[in-house]
Protein backbone atom coordinates (compact mmCIF):
# COMPACT_ATOMS: atom_id res chain seq x y z
CA UNK A 1 0.00 0.00 0.00
CA UNK A 2 1.50 3.36 -1.03
CA UNK A 3 -1.30 5.78 -0.11
CA UNK A 4 -3.96 5.94 2.59
CA UNK A 5 -6.36 8.59 3.88
CA UNK A 6 -6.60 8.86 7.66
CA UNK A 7 -9.77 9.59 9.65
CA UNK A 8 -9.03 13.34 9.49
CA UNK A 9 -9.02 13.32 5.69
CA UNK A 10 -5.23 13.67 5.34
CA UNK A 11 -3.70 11.64 2.52
CA UNK A 12 -0.51 9.89 3.62
CA UNK A 13 1.77 8.77 0.80
CA UNK A 14 5.05 6.87 0.72
CA UNK A 15 7.85 9.42 0.20
CA UNK A 16 6.19 12.29 2.09
CA UNK A 17 8.19 14.16 4.71
CA UNK A 18 6.68 15.15 8.05
CA UNK A 19 7.99 16.99 11.11
CA UNK A 20 7.11 16.37 14.74
CA UNK A 21 4.65 18.53 16.66
CA UNK A 22 6.31 21.74 17.86
CA UNK A 23 5.59 20.88 21.52
CA UNK A 24 8.06 17.98 21.41
CA UNK A 25 11.54 18.52 22.84
CA UNK A 26 13.12 16.58 19.97
CA UNK A 27 12.12 17.77 16.52
CA UNK A 28 12.52 15.17 13.78
CA UNK A 29 12.08 15.14 10.05
CA UNK A 30 10.45 11.85 9.07
CA UNK A 31 10.19 10.22 5.62
CA UNK A 32 7.30 7.81 5.07
CA UNK A 33 8.84 4.61 3.64
CA UNK A 34 5.89 2.23 3.91
CA UNK A 35 2.31 1.98 5.11
CA UNK A 36 1.33 -1.22 6.86
CA UNK A 37 -1.74 -2.70 8.49
CA UNK A 38 -1.16 -2.97 12.23
CA UNK A 39 -4.16 -5.19 12.92
CA UNK A 40 -6.65 -3.89 15.48
CA UNK A 41 -4.41 -0.85 16.04
CA UNK A 42 -5.12 0.38 12.50
CA UNK A 43 -2.57 1.37 9.90
CA UNK A 44 0.80 2.89 10.63
CA UNK A 45 3.45 4.68 8.63
CA UNK A 46 6.93 3.19 8.78
CA UNK A 47 9.23 6.23 8.71
CA UNK A 48 12.95 6.87 8.56
CA UNK A 49 14.21 9.68 10.78
CA UNK A 50 16.19 11.94 8.44
CA UNK A 51 17.05 14.58 11.03
CA UNK A 52 16.54 14.93 14.76
CA UNK A 53 17.41 17.86 16.98
CA UNK A 54 17.07 17.71 20.78
CA UNK A 55 16.10 21.22 21.86
CA UNK A 56 17.17 20.93 25.54
CA UNK A 57 20.66 19.59 24.84
CA UNK A 58 21.17 21.08 21.35
CA UNK A 59 22.24 17.62 20.12
CA UNK A 60 21.64 16.63 16.52
CA UNK A 61 21.47 12.93 15.71
CA UNK A 62 22.41 11.24 12.48
CA UNK A 63 19.62 9.96 10.24
CA UNK A 64 18.58 6.38 9.78
CA UNK A 65 16.49 5.22 12.75
CA UNK A 66 13.12 3.67 11.80
CA UNK A 67 9.91 4.50 13.67
CA UNK A 68 6.25 3.54 13.31
CA UNK A 69 3.57 6.24 13.61
CA UNK A 70 -0.19 5.69 13.65
CA UNK A 71 -1.68 7.03 10.42
CA UNK A 72 -4.29 9.05 12.33
CA UNK A 73 -1.50 10.83 14.24
CA UNK A 74 -0.06 12.28 11.03
CA UNK A 75 -2.37 15.26 11.13
CA UNK A 76 -2.13 19.00 11.66
CA UNK A 77 -4.87 20.38 13.91
CA UNK A 78 -6.87 23.50 12.99
CA UNK A 79 -4.75 25.40 15.54
CA UNK A 80 -1.59 24.36 13.65
CA UNK A 81 -0.48 21.76 16.21
CA UNK A 82 0.47 18.15 15.52
CA UNK A 83 2.64 16.68 12.81
CA UNK A 84 3.34 18.99 9.88
CA UNK A 85 3.56 17.80 6.29
CA UNK A 86 6.61 19.32 4.60
CA UNK A 87 5.45 20.52 1.21
CA UNK A 88 8.89 21.53 0.04
CA UNK A 89 11.32 19.03 1.49
CA UNK A 90 14.44 20.69 0.13
CA UNK A 91 13.41 24.11 1.39
CA UNK A 92 12.50 22.79 4.82
CA UNK A 93 15.85 21.01 5.11
CA UNK A 94 17.74 24.10 3.92
CA UNK A 95 15.95 26.31 6.45
CA UNK A 96 16.82 23.94 9.30
CA UNK A 97 20.38 23.55 8.06
CA UNK A 98 20.93 27.30 7.85
CA UNK A 99 19.56 27.71 11.37
CA UNK A 100 22.20 25.21 12.56
CA UNK A 101 24.98 26.88 10.55
CA UNK A 102 25.42 23.92 8.20
CA UNK A 103 26.89 24.11 4.71
CA UNK A 104 23.85 24.59 2.45
CA UNK A 105 25.44 25.30 -0.92
CA UNK A 106 23.22 22.68 -2.53
CA UNK A 107 20.56 22.72 0.24
CA UNK A 108 20.14 18.97 0.62
CA UNK A 109 21.98 16.48 2.83
CA UNK A 110 23.00 14.34 -0.15
CA UNK A 111 26.34 15.44 -1.56
CA UNK A 112 27.66 14.17 -4.85
CA UNK A 113 31.42 13.90 -4.41
CA UNK A 114 34.33 12.63 -6.50
CA UNK A 115 37.79 11.53 -5.38
CA UNK A 116 40.46 11.72 -8.08
CA UNK A 117 43.67 9.69 -8.19
CA UNK A 118 46.58 12.13 -7.84
CA UNK A 119 48.70 10.09 -10.29
CA UNK A 120 46.47 8.93 -13.16
CA UNK A 121 43.30 11.00 -12.66
CA UNK A 122 41.08 7.96 -12.16
CA UNK A 123 37.99 8.70 -10.14
CA UNK A 124 35.57 7.29 -7.61
CA UNK A 125 32.19 9.00 -7.32
CA UNK A 126 29.26 8.59 -4.93
CA UNK A 127 26.30 10.42 -3.46
CA UNK A 128 26.92 10.61 0.28
CA UNK A 129 24.51 11.58 3.06
CA UNK A 130 26.33 14.31 5.00
CA UNK A 131 25.63 17.71 6.51
CA UNK A 132 29.02 19.09 5.48
CA UNK A 133 30.95 18.57 2.26
CA UNK A 134 34.01 17.51 4.30
CA UNK A 135 31.94 14.69 5.87
CA UNK A 136 30.95 13.49 2.39
CA UNK A 137 34.58 13.40 1.20
CA UNK A 138 35.72 11.62 4.38
CA UNK A 139 32.99 9.01 3.89
CA UNK A 140 33.91 8.40 0.25
CA UNK A 141 37.62 8.20 1.07
CA UNK A 142 36.90 5.58 3.75
CA UNK A 143 34.94 3.53 1.21
CA UNK A 144 37.73 3.92 -1.37
CA UNK A 145 40.28 2.64 1.17
CA UNK A 146 38.14 -0.49 1.56
CA UNK A 147 38.38 -1.05 -2.21
CA UNK A 148 42.15 -0.80 -2.56
CA UNK A 149 42.61 2.96 -2.83
CA UNK A 150 45.18 4.74 -0.70
CA UNK A 151 43.50 7.86 0.64
CA UNK A 152 45.51 9.83 3.19
CA UNK A 153 46.00 13.44 4.22
CA UNK A 154 48.84 13.50 1.63
CA UNK A 155 46.61 12.57 -1.31
CA UNK A 156 44.42 9.99 -3.02
CA UNK A 157 45.67 7.11 -5.21
CA UNK A 158 43.65 4.45 -7.06
CA UNK A 159 44.42 0.72 -6.66
CA UNK A 160 46.65 0.79 -9.77
CA UNK A 161 48.76 3.72 -8.55
CA UNK A 162 48.77 3.06 -4.78
CA UNK A 163 51.55 0.40 -4.86
CA UNK A 164 53.95 2.87 -6.52
CA UNK A 165 53.25 5.46 -3.81
CA UNK A 166 53.87 3.06 -0.92
CA UNK A 167 57.29 1.91 -2.23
Amino acid sequence: MNTITNRHGDTITVGQLWTDPAKRRAIRTLRVDAIEDNGSWGHRAICTVLYSHEIDTDVTTEPGRTVGIKIDSLHTTPAGNGYQLIHSARQAWADGARAKGWDTDDDWPYRSVVVFCDTCGGEAQADMLAHYREQAFAGLRAICNDYGWLCTDRGDWCPNCAPAVTR
